[in-house]
């Protein structure tokens, strides 16, 4: 059959486009494929593209067939790609917006009407209700073909309602995005509304020599090639995953190879409001992993996850730990000085004890020393006043006493010296009181009441004041007799000591009743001394049972 002119303008004009928009469609995907993170949600996006690419290429090939028979086949594979393109969408959109793929009940659900549909289309032979009329060169449409129209759009329409969510809650500080990423979708479905209706002729005396339907599918691929390139679209897209990154706590943004900002969350654009999807990122954010940084009130750590395509930031909020540290050295710093308190204490605590040692052993000279000079000198002016004609006893006996107080005192600058814990107040009593008979002082002591055992710190307490009241009686005091009386109560025991010795106007506080005075403090007792002239001198001290 001769081909006229105008009808190989028409076949060349119809070829041209479709080709063009195959090569467009295949060159775009191609570096799709390439450069984006392989997912369900990707290949859901190739399922819909190839829906597209089939559809073209069998208008590009129904176009030159040769005759109807080939010309309707080709048909039927048009119509596969039209019918399966709503479900193909409407797959992409629900991975996009749910973050999962779908369920084999929902997957069925949503194949069956789309193969429904293009059964009803390649079986139009057998019932002429897709095409009401069908001939080589031209067709009608029947009513099953708006049936499975309305079937398409109700896919689309449902797909797009998705989407446009979608694109909203993604590029809501952006609208005029979402707005272009809704013109893509919706410019391929006006399109193929105005063919199928009528309308380019009804409204612009226009009638199209194709369906513009595929051609016009370019702008939403352009607009979906563009996010995918330049924002990383088809590598954050999931709303469900959106939305758990935009949730997240801690400031997040992605960057493609050139340090360009793919995303922000909602964190990130609280700390960090300036930054802006598409530009790059500030030099300040592009710090090696690990370092810290301050943002507003907050400090950070900045982490670095690099994937193939494309670096995810994370700020890592240390404000917390940071304060805790700077707590940590400033209560390094209280305890350092306190730890030179402690020592400057310790070292004071020190001095003081080598203090009283030496207080203590000075205190235990002039007591044990004190005590065996007085007697030895009160012995010897008792031989000299009662003129004794043999000093041999009475200077065997001084030798003992001066042997008894260095063997005393040695004992004691050993560590050795107490009093003995096994014998009880009354013998060392009754032992000190025998040791002061050459000295012509007479002693006597008393017991009242019922008696208890004293602790061995308390008993050494009673015996020191003792000696020392007898070593002051015979030094101080000029007296004949000394009274000691041991009165024991209920809860303490009561000393008492009385000589008759020529007493004093005024008390006054010398090494021996300084050391008597705090020998009691020492135990948790009390003493006092009274003395009035010419009537002896008074101690009475308390000892409390424990």
């Amino acid at each position: 059959m001769p081909v006229s002119e105008k009808l190989a303008f028409e076949i060349f004009y119809i070829e041209f486009w479709h080709i063009l928009s195959l090569l467009l469609f295949l060159g775009i995907n191609y570096y799709i494929i390439i450069k984006a993170r392989k997912s369900p949600l990707l290949y859901s996006y190739l399922s819909t593209q190839a829906m597209l690419i089939l559809w073209i290429v069998a208008k590009i090939f129904k176009t030159v067939s040769p005759d109807i028979s080939l010309r309707w086949a080709f048909i039927s594979l048009q119509y596969f790609g039209a019918s399966f393109i709503g479900g193909a969408l409407f797959l992409f959109a629900y991975i996009y917006s749910y973050g999962r793929i779908p369920s084999k009940l929902l997957f069925s659900f949503i194949l069956i009407p789309c193969f429904s549909c293009f059964l009803i289309a390649a079986s139009n032979p057998l019932h002429f209700r897709f095409y009401a009329s069908f001939t080589f060169y031209a067709d009608s449409f029947g009513p099953l073909f708006y049936f499975n129209m309305s079937i398409t759009y109700l896919y689309l329409t449902i797909s797009a309602v998705m989407l446009a969510r979608g694109f909203f809650k993604m590029f809501g500080s952006e609208r005029i995005r979402a707005y272009l990423f809704l013109i893509g979708i919706s410019v391929p479905i006006l399109v193929n509304l105005f063919y199928i209706l009528n309308l380019f002729e009804a409204l612009f005396d226009y009638s199209p020599l194709f369906d513009y339907t595929p051609i016009a599918t370019n702008v939403s691929l352009v607009l979906f090639a563009l996010a995918a390139f330049r924002y990383r679209f088809l590598d954050i897209l999931p709303i469900a995953g959106t939305q758990v990154f935009e949730d997240l706590s801690n400031p997040i943004v992605v960057i493609g190879r050139h340090r360009r900002i793919v995303a922000a969350n909602k964190s990130m654009l609280e700390v960090c409001p300036q930054l802006m999807t598409g530009d790059l990122l500030p030099e300040e954010l592009s710090l090696v992993s690990g370092s810290t940084i301050k943002l507003g009130e907050q400090t950070y750590m900045l982490v670095h996850s690099a994937q193939k395509n494309y670096t995810v930031l994370r700020f890592i909020d240390r404000t917390e730990s940071e304060n805790l540290l700077a707590q940590l050295k400033r209560k390094n710093i209280e305890i350092s000085d306190r730890n030179a308190r402690l020592e400057e204490m310790s070292a004071n605590k020190k001095k003081l004890a080598e203090i009283k040692a030496e207080r203590y052993v000075l205190q235990e000279l002039h007591d044990i020393l004190g005590h065996a000079t007085v007697l030895a000198i009160s012995a010897c002016e008792v031989e000299i006043l009662t003129g004794a004609e043999n000093y041999t006893p009475t200077l065997s006996n001084i030798e003992n006493l001066l042997s008894q107080g260095k063997e005393e005192f040695t004992q004691m600058l050993s560590l050795d010296y107490c009093t003995k814990e096994s014998s009880s107040l009354l013998i060392v009593l009754g032992n000190l009181i025998n040791s002061t008979s050459d000295s012509g002082l007479i002693t006597n002591l008393s017991v009242l009441g019922n008696v208890f055992e004293l602790s061995a710190k308390d008993s050494d307490a009673v015996y020191h004041i003792c000696r020392e009241a007898i070593t002051n009686t015979l030094k101080h005091g000029k007296a004949s007799s000394l009274n000691i009386v041991l009165r024991y109560q209920e809860q303490e025991l009561e000393l008492f000591l009385i000589d008759n010795g020529i007493g004093c106007n005024a008390v006054i506080y010398g090494k021996g009743l300084s050391g008597m005075q705090q020998r009691m403090t020492d135990i948790g007792g009390s003493i006092e001394f009274h003395s009035d002239a010419d009537c002896g001198f008074y101690i009475h001290a308390k000892v409390k049972k424990k």
